[in-house]
């Protein structure tokens, strides 16, 4: 709605009998501008160069009673484009902090653009619906490649980060102040570091694409997998 229809509409809450009295209804509208914190009248501004239009010699005013401050309001705390102190009043409700440790212990405080992707992604996580379906989709829309989620059965997961510590700090403040989801009953609290992983496997499926094996052998051996296996080697 604009302005003149937001004041309007008050207008018309009037009983049928005052609505056709202009003094009535001229009263009601200059209380409902006064009560929406009118912010004077807005300049129209040509969109591609931001200078302010004319029509006749006069500037083209969109309205006479300008911006509300609500609506002002409500743009300035949005979380895309919110800086600064207004990013730290939406983190209070969140329960995130822009400062805090690493994963490595560094006391940290995150610039505007990875505060953002932080109240972003834990913002997501208070109303996460902490199913291990719902955390894997939510690890995966957040944290694509760099987090990763396993469900160990016997009510535990693992979490790991696949990254080299410093690169993502947004990610290790997330982790570091407790946003990382889990079932209720569910212990979650590991965390395992890095991006290359070594160990031995005995059974015959293919490992996942993340790890990077190594093995080395003075027997020849025959393997269809990037592993060597118990049963590949060949007996001299």
């Amino acid at each position: 709605m604009t302005t003149d229809e937001i004041i309007d509409y008050y207008a018309n809450l009037l009983p049928a009998e005052y609505r056709s009295q202009p003094n009535a209804y001229a009263t009601i509208q200059t209380l409902a501008a006064l009560g929406l914190f009118p912010q004077g009248g807005n300049v129209v501004t040509d969109p591609q160069t931001g200078d302010p239009l004319f029509n006749n010699g006069q500037l083209v005013i969109d309205s006479p009673y300008g911006e509300l401050l609500p609506l002002a309001l409500q743009k300035a705390f949005d979380i895309q484009t919110a800086v600064g102190q207004q990013l730290d009043y939406l983190a209070k409700p969140i329960g995130a902090k822009r400062s805090g440790y690493t994963l490595s212990g560094q006391w940290v405080t995150l610039g505007d653009s990875d505060f953002r992707l932080l109240l972003q992604a834990a913002g997501a996580k208070n109303f996460l619906r902490a199913t291990t379906k719902a955390i894997t989709t939510f690890v995966s829309q957040f944290f694509q490649g760099l987090l990763r989620v396993t469900d160990n059965l016997g009510m535990h997961m693992t979490f790991t980060y696949l990254s080299s510590l410093g690169s993502h700090i947004w990610i290790e403040l997330f982790i570091s102040q407790g946003f990382l989801p889990r079932p209720l009953g569910v212990s979650a609290g590991e965390v395992i570091i890095g991006t290359n992983f070594f160990g031995f496997r005995t059974s015959t499926t293919p490992p996942p694409s993340w790890v990077r094996p190594f093995c080395l052998s003075m027997a020849p051996v025959h393997s269809s997998t990037p592993l060597l296996l118990s049963t590949d080697r060949v007996a001299p």
